[in-house]
């Protein structure tokens, strides 16, 4: 048991270490800001190249998105998202979800409100709930339904640009966020 333990927390501080010719290399990604834009640039270990291949698949997405993501913010966001970054997380694949977590972060701040906010309509479920600015949780279920109402109900104003993005919304059927000081733990799960 004790064993177990100390070889977990080795795994997750040393991702990419190896002990007497056995890999213990793990999939990641870091999150850098470059040139005023939020990039996430994946390691994507071999043994885990078919998991994203198949969980792509199952999202009804290219795989391209491996290669790395940019996301063009505005200037308040992008400078809140330099205080937090470079970041890296530890990655864990699967054909239908994706999970990343650290313990590796500088302190996240949320600027949500500390109590807790929580929004329904018929199956679609999001859940805020904030103990205090460093210790707070996400969830959203049913994202289809979530955004249509949000959207339909003028609660949410979308960008034209994230329209298209709406449609993943379908087979996406959890997204989990969990923050505790400098620990964050996230899941990506589709039907």
């Amino acid at each position: 048991m004790v064993l177990s333990l100390i070889l977990g927390v080795v795994y997750f501080k040393y991702p990419n270490l190896t002990v007497n010719g056995l890999s213990l290399e793990r999939s990641s990604a870091d999150l850098v800001v470059e040139d005023e834009k939020l990039k996430v640039k994946f390691n994507i270990t071999e043994s885990d190249k078919q998991k994203v291949k198949k969980f792509s698949e199952n999202l009804g997405i290219s795989e391209e998105w491996s290669l790395g993501l940019e996301l063009s913010l505005n200037k308040e966001t992008i400078d809140k998202v330099k205080k937090i970054t470079p970041a890296h997380v530890v990655l864990d694949i699967e054909d239908k979800q994706i999970a990343f977590k650290s313990n590796l972060l500088a302190n996240l701040q949320s600027g949500l409100p500390t109590q807790s906010l929580n929004y329904s309509t018929g199956s679609a479920v999001f859940i805020v709930k904030g103990v205090s600015n460093e210790d707070f949780s996400l969830e959203a279920r049913n994202l289809k339904d979530l955004l249509f109402d949000a959207t339909a109900s003028g609660k949410l104003q979308a960008s034209p640009k994230l329209v298209n993005l709406f449609k993943l919304g379908e087979r996406i059927d959890k997204i989990e966020l969990k923050v505790h000081n400098k620990n964050i733990n996230g899941l990506l799960k589709i039907k």
